[in-house]
């Protein structure tokens, strides 16, 4: 246990992040939901190396193809971001806390990239989704941005070790860093330093604002325009900096745009 807290502590210096957004419905051409993603993290001398696109069908009943991006040799290839062939399309972002649990009754329990994979694969619709981060305890802090695109609904669902919640659930466009936004999950954040809280923040806000002015200027969003500002150097104030309190990081390992669903079933 000793050795397992000083890993969790030796973890909590590490610089990351994750950003992200959905957007669809008229913001988009012909509707089609598009999700973008920064995978941030210091892996990035082992991870870019061996950068991913899996394509994978499990055999079963209830198993939906998939398309994943990770690097290879993990065994959860898609515990970070992807789409499967009903138009689900997920993204996960970590959250710092200090509420975990190494013990479970009946020592049952999902890792959270686990999570994600399993709603890649079985996941028809959000509520699916949902059901699937309820259905297992979990052991620490993460929020899994889910999309629809056949709906063209988002939902981020926040959950920890003691609980799940549905933070957001709509349409048109949300954004995502690395902070809980749900009311109930505010006592089980924990953040080791107070910069990260006004970096995640800003980031979340940059990319709500940004989200909300192409809205407001009847831009059409596409992927050049997601590729734009999932890599954007702008911060909440409108002030260019070359890292720091804006979307992309000097640690960004990876970085995906889907188009999960173009009306004909068929992953594009």
């Amino acid at each position: 246990f000793k050795i397992i807290s000083e890993e969790a502590l030796r973890r909590m210096s590490f610089s990351r992040g994750c950003s992200g957004f959905v957007v669809s419905g008229s913001m988009t051409k012909d509707g089609e939901l598009i999700h973008a993603r920064n995978m941030d993290g210091e892996v990035v001398d082992s991870w870019n190396k061996n950068l991913t696109l899996y394509l994978i069908k499990e055999p079963g009943e209830g198993n939906y193809p998939f398309v994943a991006t990770a690097t290879a040799g993990l065994f959860y290839p898609g515990g970070v971001s992807g789409f499967n062939t009903q138009g689900i399309s997920v993204s996960i972002h970590e959250m710092s806390t200090i509420n975990y649990k190494l013990y479970m009754s009946g020592r049952k329990s999902d890792i959270a990239p686990y999570v994600l994979q399993r709603i890649l694969r079985n996941a028809g619709s959000i509520d699916d989704a949902i059901n699937i981060v309820k259905s297992m305890p979990h052991i620490a802090a993460w929020t899994v941005l889910v999309s629809d695109g056949q709906r063209n609904e988002t939902a981020s669902i926040e959950f920890s070790a003691d609980r799940v919640r549905v933070a957001r659930r709509g349409k048109e466009s949300i954004g995502q860093a690395n902070h809980f936004l749900h009311s109930d999950m505010t006592d089980q954040a924990y953040t080791p330093k107070f910069n990260k809280t006004l970096e995640s923040r800003s980031r979340f806000d940059t990319l709500t604002k940004q989200l909300a002015q192409a809205k407001a200027d009847g831009k059409i969003v596409d992927v050049p325009w997601a590729m734009f500002h999932i890599a954007g150097h702008e911060d909440d104030m409108g002030k260019f900096r070359s890292f720091g309190r804006v979307v992309t990081k000097n640690y960004t390992s990876m970085s995906t745009v889907a188009v999960p669903f173009r009306h004909d079933g068929n992953l594009p």
